[in-house]
């Protein structure tokens, strides 16, 4: 039986079976390929979306985003260098902070202040680094000398 090519029209005889069987034929790879590009992953798409500009909370700098990832948050970065950045200016508040749930407490080596979340106040000794914690193994002092 006798059809013909979505994307370029070439005549292509298939199976009565194969007919009944698909939607779309093609010639060749590249035809489907091309074809493909333009309607699936393309403008012609009933389902594409025109990208929208928008500014970068952290730069400044415009990008394109598309409509739907716009909506999903309220803050827009252009890249993960600028959301890292943004974030140590911001620290979070509330329950998603990492100080929610935590106390303030001091390094048992250099005095310094950290804090320690609550299930683990429970130790003894508590460092701000592993550098404090492997000087306080080699040269031990008694609590609270900085």
């Amino acid at each position: 039986m006798i059809t013909f090519c979505n994307f370029c029209g070439k005549e292509i005889d298939r199976k009565p079976s194969r007919i009944r069987q698909h939607k779309y034929f093609f010639c060749s790879m590249d035809c489907k390929a091309n074809w493909q590009k333009e309607n699936i992953k393309g403008k012609n798409h009933p389902n594409w979306k025109k990208k929208v500009v928008v500014v970068c909370n952290f730069c400044g700098k415009q990008f394109e985003k598309y409509p739907a990832w716009v909506k999903k948050c309220n803050k827009h970065f252009c890249s993960k260098k600028c959301h890292t950045a943004w974030q140590r200016k911001n620290p979070l508040k509330g329950e998603k902070s990492k100080r929610w749930n935590s106390t303030l407490l001091h390094c048992n080596f250099c005095n310094k202040e950290l804090y320690v979340p609550n299930y683990k106040k429970k130790y003894k000794h508590h460092f701000c680094s592993r550098e404090c914690y492997q000087s306080e193994r080699e040269n031990p002092q008694p609590l609270g000398v900085g």
